[in-house]
């Protein structure tokens, strides 16, 4: 299915889900240096522990873990791990350090959006794309109104900083680009 998305959609960015990363790398771990080994452990924990890989914000902190861990951790393990995690673990986790921890719970809550809308029925598919657009562009309209501070969404009290800015660029947009009988700002 990978091979699929990454057809169909060149260029796109693919989150995979980090418990089922972790499962398949617990297995390939049992496998190569055994289940009870310190080795083990320390591997797991380098990688998906509460200060692992799977807990950086940004790519340049992940690339500097990354070199940690090849370093310190899986320079004495056996080459099949280190093959293991360079062509599967760490692409598909580095491509998670934008979009933060991607879980199969992420997954089903969106399933679950998606089913609600289409009323539990099976779409066709130019049908089902215009629905999913729709839902994509809901979501930009609640993050919008979220920087504005209407609705029911709110910016974390670390982002409302942005706001204010985002508020003069659209103060002096619209000021300039509208004329006093268009729209004015209060009215969005």
């Amino acid at each position: 299915m990978r091979k699929a998305m990454t057809y169909a959609f060149h260029g796109a960015l693919q989150v995979t889900c980090t418990r089922h990363l972790q499962s398949n790398s617990d297995k390939k771990l049992d496998s190569v240096v055994g289940r009870q080994s310190d080795e083990r452990r320390a591997i797991n924990s380098a990688i998906f522990g509460s200060d692992g890989l799977t807990s950086c914000d940004d790519v340049i902190f992940f690339d500097d873990k990354v070199k940690h861990i090849c370093t310190d951790i899986l320079s004495n393990c056996p080459t099949a791990m280190l093959q293991y995690f360079g062509s599967c673990v760490h692409s598909l986790l580095r491509d998670n350090v934008v979009t933060r921890r991607w879980t199969n719970n992420n997954c089903k809550s969106i399933n679950h959006v998606i089913k609600q809308y289409t009323q539990w029925r099976p779409q066709q598919l130019p049908d089902l794309i215009n629905k999913l657009r729709d839902l994509v562009h809901g979501q930009y309209t609640e993050a919008d109104r979220a920087l504005c501070g209407r609705r029911d969404l709110q910016l974390l009290p670390a982002c409302t900083r942005e706001t204010s800015r985002h508020y003069r660029y659209v103060e002096v947009y619209v000021t300039s680009s509208l004329s006093s009988d268009h729209m004015s700002l209060g009215q969005f």
